[in-house]
C-alpha cells in the first residue's frame, strides 16, 4: 500500500512495530517459514491508517 509523503507516524515505536511486522510477513511469504522468535502478536498486522497522523497538509499551525 503506498503512504503519502507527508503522512508522518504517530511515534517512533508504532513505526518499529509495523515495519517488524510487515518484514516478518515477508520473510514467511519468501522463505515459509515464521521467525522462531516472534510472539503471536507479532503476527498482526496492522492497517497503515491507524498508525498514520493527520496528513501534515491538513494540520493547523499556530
Amino acid at each position: 500500500m503506498h503512504v503519502p509523503d507527508d503522512f508522518e507516524f504517530a511515534s517512533i515505536e508504532m513505526f518499529d512495530k509495523v515495519a517488524d511486522s510487515y518484514l516478518d510477513r515477508l520473510n514467511e511469504i519468501l522463505c515459509g517459514e515464521p521467525d522462531p522468535g516472534d510472539s503471536a502478536e507479532d503476527d498482526v498486522l496492522v492497517p497503515w491508517s491507524h498508525m498514520l497522523r493527520t496528513p501534515a497538509s491538513e494540520r493547523s499551525f499556530r
